[in-house]
């Protein structure tokens, strides 16, 4: 199946408030609209321990879910050169469920083609969590696609170009002030 195909699929699942699958640069991720309260009730539901982070396509739309963004965040990313989420003070614009207890949310944007399609034409951030963390146990470090994986989401995206390796995400969290207190290099 041709990778406009499995963004067909993957944005018709989330127009009905599915969760879809598949491998990005960090693993093999679920997601959901960051919007929409049940899809995201739905995703914490399957991965009982993963954090859920939203996942944008570019910098600009950090605006428009961080209440207030310290100036030189945007400096920062210009830096990065791996998977790095951030964890900011004051999620605004989003499911309330997709918040961090404490009202901050965690973002990371994307780097790779297919994930940057997927969320520019659906027009919406997603929420997303590990497919590591879900109840199951599975192998999520392979291209090989465990026949469970089906249960736990409404499409998968069964393969597209560069999906490995994965690397595993920097955590930050920004304060006010040009350097962020490091949580995971």
């Amino acid at each position: 199946m041709t990778s406009e195909q499995q963004i067909k699929n993957s944005l018709a699942a989330l127009h009905d408030n599915g969760i879809i699958a598949f491998p990005s640069e960090v693993g093999w991720q679920l997601v959901c609209d960051a919007l929409d309260e049940q899809a995201v009730s739905r995703l914490k539901a399957t991965c009982d321990f993963s954090p859920v982070s939203i996942i944008l396509a570019a910098q600009r739309d950090v605006l428009q879910y961080v209440a207030a963004p310290d100036p030189a965040v945007f400096d920062y990313f210009d830096t990065i050169d791996h998977p790095t989420t951030i964890v900011f003070e004051n999620g605004i614009g989003l499911a309330t469920n997709a918040l961090n207890v404490d009202g901050s949310v965690s973002i990371r944007l994307v780097k790779d083609d297919f994930t940057k399609h997927l969320i520019k034409r659906f027009g919406k951030p997603l929420a997303v969590a590990d497919l590591a963390y879900t109840n199951n146990s599975i192998n999520v470090n392979t291209n090989t696609i465990d026949p469970n994986w089906h249960k736990l989401c409404d499409y998968l995206v069964e393969s597209f170009e560069n999906q490995l390796p994965f690397k595993t995400a920097s955590w930050i969290k920004w304060i006010d002030g040009p350097t962020p207190m490091v949580i995971r290099p």
